[in-house]
């Protein structure tokens, strides 16, 4: 038996006269058979098992081509936004993140890195919002992946080296340097001198000179952000040129001088305390940031002023008031409250913002203690018959005074005379220092500078009188009570208006 069987796919056995044969290879031994020895039969067909060898490669070499281009493939996408394993960048590893994630491992990492400069033994550490820097973290991200891309493994696990995407701020940059190294800066600013004794500002002129050279700090900062190395470094100079103009200055300083003014610091209505002009110009507070000069009032310059001489101005004891008792209305001593200055803090800056606008009269925070009332029960004994007049406060006679009452009040007609003191019970309604009694038509006397009148019935009155001196001897008015000047003038301070007055006999 024969290693292979040719079979005629046509009828399955024999061939057919003039049709072309159709050959199929069998494995013997799948069929059940037994090889030759030797492993093939030299006088059989041995074209079969080399075709089916040369048939394998082709498919074996396609497959390995297929999982290559798809490698490439895969790996041309993750490089795409994935930064290759094992790179570091700014000392940190970014192997394997995605541009998210190393935009924000890159953002972290400048926002934290800092780099100790120094000059002439001043050491300031210094960060990037020191210097007004800000990073394109996702810019920076996508330079590190397109650098370094995954699918070239060569270059895996190294560090990236390229530059961070950054924008500056200048002016807060050199505002920093200024202040961290001021003895770094020869270069003078045009500034505003305030003048006291003129009450206005002058121009002082800028000067070139050596400053902070902000270009090197700034390359240095970037260098050894991207390597993650924070060595202490050296700061160093060049020449500065003034970052303001003469120009500008004197273009600032209508706006500094309008600020110069008078100002009026009130309590309770009143003024109690005032900042001439002069002293107002010294809270002018001029700034040069950024370039622009601005005039502002100093809060705590106007908190001083007033904290020294408002609270001399107030007194913190409240005075009682006294009324009358029989007219709460009538005060015979007026009352005041205790005033203590509250807190100027907040009053201050609220002073600088309206003052700015134009205002130059505020009320000072004022606390204010009450305080209390008492009453007195005052009043005025006039008796005819004896010819006095008695002042008495709260039932207790304080003085008498002997008085002349009008004619004929106590003989002759007495109440009838037309010149007669009349009895009753009166209030004072009217009071003056000095007048002149009569000297109309309708009086047939005329009496002039009679001081310190009380009126208590129309117009009879307790008045002094310096034409007579018959006190508590004689009736001898036209119906007043005549008293020695000296008494009057205790009657009328005694006697608020409204306090009664009794007259009778």
């Amino acid at each position: 038996m024969g290693d292979n069987v040719t079979l005629d796919r046509g009828t399955g056995t024999g061939t057919t006269p003039g049709a072309k044969p159709t050959t199929q290879l069998i494995d013997v031994a799948a069929a059940g058979g037994m090889p030759p020895a030797g492993g093939s039969d030299r006088g059989s067909d041995t074209t079969g098992p080399a075709r089916k060898r040369r048939r394998k490669a082709p498919f074996i070499l396609g497959g390995v081509g297929v999982l290559v281009l798809a490698a490439i493939g895969f790996g041309a996408w993750y490089s795409a936004d994935h930064v290759a394993p094992g790179v570091t960048y700014a000392g940190a590893d970014l192997g394997g993140q995605s541009g998210e994630q190393a935009a924000q491992i890159i953002q972290r990492q400048f926002d934290q890195h800092s780099v100790p400069f120094s000059f002439d033994g001043t050491q300031q550490q210094v960060s990037a919002a020191d210097l007004g820097l800000q990073i394109d973290a996702q810019q920076t991200a996508h330079d590190v992946i397109a650098g370094q891309p995954a699918w070239q493994f060569w270059r895996w696990n190294s560090s990236s080296t390229v530059s961070p995407q950054v924008s500056a701020d200048a002016a807060a940059e050199g505002t920093f340097f200024s202040e961290a190294w001021p003895a770094a800066y020869t270069v003078t600013e045009p500034s505003l001198e305030y003048q006291a004794a003129k009450a206005s500002f002058t121009v002082v002129p800028g000067q070139a000179g050596q400053g902070v050279d902000a270009a090197a700090v700034q390359t240095a900062f970037l260098d050894s952000f991207v390597h993650g190395d924070s060595t202490a470094q050296r700061v160093s100079q060049s020449e500065v040129q003034p970052t303001i103009t003469d120009e500008q200055a004197h273009a600032a300083l209508p706006t500094a001088q309008q600020l110069v003014r008078k100002m009026t610091f009130q309590a309770g209505g009143k003024p109690l305390i005032t900042a001439d002009a002069a002293t107002v110009g010294s809270w002018v507070k001029i700034s040069d940031r950024d370039g622009q000069f601005s005039a502002v009032y100093d809060a705590k310059a106007i908190s001083d002023f007033v904290k020294q001489n408002a609270p001399a101005k107030l007194d913190p004891t409240p005075k009682t008031q006294t009324v009358l008792a029989s007219d709460a209305n009538v005060v015979l001593v007026p009352g005041s409250t205790g005033k203590t200055l509250g807190d100027v803090t907040s009053f201050a800056e609220d002073v600088a913002t309206k003052a700015a606008a134009g205002d130059s009269s505020f009320d000072l925070p004022v606390t204010e203690v009450p305080f209390e009332t008492k009453t007195l029960d005052r009043k005025i004994d006039i008796n005819l018959a004896s010819r006095s007049a008695s002042l008495i406060e709260n039932g207790q006679v304080v003085t008498t005074f002997p008085m002349s009452p009008g004619l004929q009040t106590n003989s002759g007609a007495m109440q009838a005379a037309k010149t007669s003191t009349k009895v009753g019970n009166y209030k004072v309604w009217y009071k003056t220092t000095v007048q002149n009694m009569g000297c109309t038509p309708q009086y047939d006397y005329c009496t002039k500078d009679v001081k310190w009148s009380t009126f208590f019935n129309g117009d009879q009155a307790l008045h002094g009188t310096y034409w007579h001196n018959q006190f508590g001897i004689s009736d001898m008015s036209h119906g007043c009570v005549n008293l020695r000047e000296t008494d009057a003038k205790t009657v009328y301070d005694f006697a608020p208006i409204g306090t009664p007055v009794s007259v009778h006999y």
